[in-house]
């Protein structure tokens, strides 16, 4: 059986590190109740009720917090992109603004999470997806997800309460890293 390496591009906010965040901390500074329902998007102005305009201002405002300080990376995410770097091109694909660039690699360094960073500024992840040659994207936004198999491209879907929806035939639910590398180990043997 012989290896070989993929292109991997992985997402970091809610899959590289815990969902949620952002919603508890923000609804405990807006002095918001969190209910169950509000786990069910992924867009926290939305889950909470506050004007779209309030909440970018407050986000940017605290981009430090929500990039870095409230970041908890999910568990043996460290240990499974240190084993995939080794064998394959990994590239940390996020939509956070490039403002916080540098503040997102000292995240990852830190962590000595290992991979090339792409800051977007944008959602749309097909066309660094095309422009890398992705051969497996790594996500947990589901509309995000959903617009990479439509392209083409397939997907691990982290599991988390906002994207509990159908899938595309080309994305499949992971409950966590240490299914994600059984998969990608995997692949990389067909």
């Amino acid at each position: 059986m012989t290896t070989h390496a993929l292109t991997i591009c992985v997402d970091i906010d809610g899959t590289l590190t815990k969902p949620y965040a952002w919603l508890e901390y923000t609804a405990e500074v807006f002095n918001k109740t969190i209910t169950l329902n509000m786990y069910q998007t992924c867009y926290t102005a939305k889950a909470l009720g506050i004007e779209s305009e309030e909440y970018a201002n407050f986000y940017l405002a605290n981009g430090k917090t929500f990039y870095y300080d409230l970041c908890e990376i999910r568990p043996y995410a460290d240990r499974v992109m240190t084993l995939l770097d080794q064998k394959h091109r990994v590239h940390i694909v996020t939509s956070r603004e490039k403002q916080f660039a540098g503040i997102t690699q000292q995240l990852l360094s830190d962590h000595e999470i290992p991979g090339t960073l792409h800051v977007l500024e944008s959602f749309d992840k097909v066309t660094p997806a095309k422009e890398l040659g992705c051969q497996l994207f790594i996500e947990d936004n589901l509309e995000i997800a959903s617009s990479l198999a439509e392209a083409g491209f397939p997907v691990l879907l982290m599991d988390c309460a906002y994207n509990r929806k159908p899938l595309h035939q080309l994305i499949r639910r992971v409950s966590d890293w240490e299914e994600i590398e059984s998969i990608i180990h995997s692949m990389s043997h067909e």
